[in-house]
This record gives structure tokens, C-alpha cells and sequence, in this order.
């Protein structure tokens, strides 16, 4: 007997369990590869455990008004121009109010830079983040973008987003070429229909007709970055 059956379910971006092998990367399982700090910050501490998973490093606001950042390492500069992915994990402990500020600032050689918000602040727990490097994503023009990207100096990571005492934690960053897919999956259905939308932007791309058991948003053509809402809607028959 077939029954029909509706199904409708909103997941963020896919950007846990990374699918691809980072280019560029940082673990911080057996200490801080070369990473530093900029601004008022003490100096940034190596942990052995409570990573996600393993260690991690971490910096404690010193509270002179100044947004602190994660700094990258001097081998990460050159030309990032084949990265299509930023992707990073934080977690933030402290007491006070959240404040505005950019979450991410890459610095070109030329003096420039670029930025981006994210809409997420940190949890307690570990937060992951996973950025498109596009010029859309930083609402700079293409020459801007490519003058940048293709000779960067350093990449800065938010490490502060409370106005207040606070300490910061970053684990897990990596740069690669393949960007992860907003995708899904389902099991014990038959042939259906998969809609897919960017609830922000309400963009929308439909998957009709012979969809059966997993299938991929932006390969259909939705348009994302970090952040966004995505509406996935199920509708089928369903057989016993």
C-alpha cells in the first residue's frame, strides 16, 4: 500500500563532520603551530585536552577595550587563490553582553583587507564555522577580492565577542580547495520531490521526480554562505 507522505524539516548549513581533507590545517593536537595574537589579549596558552577533539589553543581577555584575534602563522601566507573553504571551530567563556565587531579579517600584503560577520556567536561548547572565500562572501568587488587572496599576509579569527571578562578558544582550522555541500539524505521512500531554499535570501531550486535517497542543494544551484537558514522540503510516496 502506498501513503502519501509530507515531510518538511529546516537544518543550518552543513558544517560539522568536514568531508574533504583540509589544504591548509591546525589541529592543535600537540601544540600551537605557530599561531599568535593580535590586541588585548594575554599571551595564547596550549591545551593538551577539551579540544574538539584533542587540544586546542586558547586567550584570555586582558579587558583594554580592544577586540583580540587569533593570528595565523607565518607559513600561511601566499597565494590562496584555488581555496574555496575557511572553516574553524570556537568556543567562548565568560560574563557580559555580546558587542559588534568583525568575526573574521583576511590581510593582503597590498595593505587591504577583508571582512566578514557571521550571525553566530560562540557557545560555551564548541561552535563551528565554515566560510566560502568568494567576494560575495566579504561584499568586496572581484578585484578587490583577487588583489587580496592571492598574496595574503594573515588571516585574523574573532576571539572576543563578549564586553566583559572573557576567554576564547579555537581548534580545528583548515582551508581547502572542495567546498562542503548543503545536502541531505533519507531512507524508506520512493521516488519524491526535494525543494530546497535559502530562507534569507528566499532563493529556491527544486530536485523533481527520480530524487531517491540522497541529493545535493548548491549542485542544483542554491546560493549559501555561513549562516544562512535552509528550508529542505520533503514530499513523496512512501512505501510499506
Amino acid at each position: 500500500m502506498m501513503k502519501q507522505l509530507f515531510l518538511a524539516s529546516v537544518f543550518g548549513i552543513l558544517i560539522n563532520s568536514p568531508t574533504v581533507q583540509a589544504d591548509l590545517a591546525s589541529a592543535f593536537d600537540s601544540d600551537q603551530e605557530g599561531w599568535r595574537f593580535a590586541n588585548d589579549v594575554y599571551p595564547l596558552v596550549w591545551k593538551s585536552e577539551g579540544g574538539n577533539p584533542g587540544g586546542f589553543i586558547e586567550g584570555e581577555d586582558i579587558g583594554d577595550g580592544r577586540t583580540w584575534y587569533f593570528v595565523s602563522p607565518e607559513s600561511w601566507k601566499g597565494d590562496w587563490s584555488k581555496y574555496k573553504k575557511l572553516s574553524f571551530d570556537l568556543k567562548q567563556v565568560g560574563n557580559g553582553s555580546g558587542f559588534d565587531s568583525d568575526d573574521l579579517i583576511i590581510v593582503g600584503n597590498n595593505g587591504q583587507s577583508l571582512f566578514w560577520k557571521g550571525e553566530r556567536e560562540p557557545a560555551e561548547n564548541w561552535t563551528s564555522y565554515s566560510i566560502s572565500l568568494d567576494p560575495s562572501t566579504f561584499k568586496a568587488t572581484r578585484a578587490k577580492y583577487n588583489s587580496i587572496i592571492k598574496n595574503i599576509d594573515k588571516i585574523m579569527i574573532r576571539g572576543e565577542f563578549i564586553s566583559g571578562n572573557d576567554i576564547g578558544g579555537l581548534d580545528n582550522v583548515g582551508v581547502s580547495e572542495t567546498p562542503e555541500a548543503v545536502h541531505g539524505s533519507t531512507l524508506g521512500l520512493g521516488r519524491y520531490n526535494v525543494v530546497c531554499q535559502n530562507t534569507k535570501t528566499h532563493q529556491a531550486v527544486k530536485l523533481a521526480g527520480n530524487v531517491k535517497l540522497d541529493w545535493d542543494c548548491e549542485a542544483m544551484g542554491l546560493i549559501v554562505n555561513d549562516g544562512d537558514p535552509v528550508s529542505i522540503t520533503i514530499k513523496g510516496n512512501a512505501a510499506k
